[in-house]
């Protein structure tokens, strides 16, 4: 079966509050009303991975992208994979962090709004005035 992502966008605010972490670069924190959903669901309306997102400004005061997700289909891990490393953090249309493999990973009856999120700095500043963060994936096409 031939299946087809098409690449999708979102756009959100930075958070200006840190939270109470160590300053490494990969710390957790509770998932809150602040993430969004993120799923991979295939053109046939087979979801393959589903969890949530965030970005915020780490404890090293550098733009920190936030993630917990589960697989939802064994049969796809490989595809779940190509499309967790493709996935891109942008700041202001340009590449800022690469992949999402870092996300808590969760089983599949977990509720990701109700996890632990890791967080993996982009060690990259947010910068004065506007701030627009769009986390993309690359289009995919694969048989699974």
């Amino acid at each position: 079966m031939r299946t087809g992502l098409t690449a999708f966008c979102i756009t959100v605010a930075l958070a200006v509050s840190a939270p109470a972490a160590r300053a490494e670069k990969s710390f957790t924190i509770p998932v809150d009303k602040d993430f969004t959903d993120l799923d991979l669901t295939w053109s046939n309306g087979r979801a393959t991975w589903r969890g949530v997102w965030t970005v915020i400004l780490g404890p090293d005061k550098k733009i920190a992208l936030c993630g917990a997700g589960a697989v939802m289909d064994a049969g796809a891990a490989t595809v779940n994979a190509k499309w967790q490393n493709g996935m891109r953090l942008k700041l202001n249309g340009k590449v800022i962090h690469k992949g999402i493999g870092h996300f808590t990973k969760l089983k599949s009856t977990d509720d990701p709004r109700k996890a632990k999120a890791t967080c993996l700095s982009t060690g990259v500043a947010a910068p004065k005035g506007k701030a627009e963060l769009m986390l993309q994936s690359s289009p995919m096409n694969e048989r699974f």
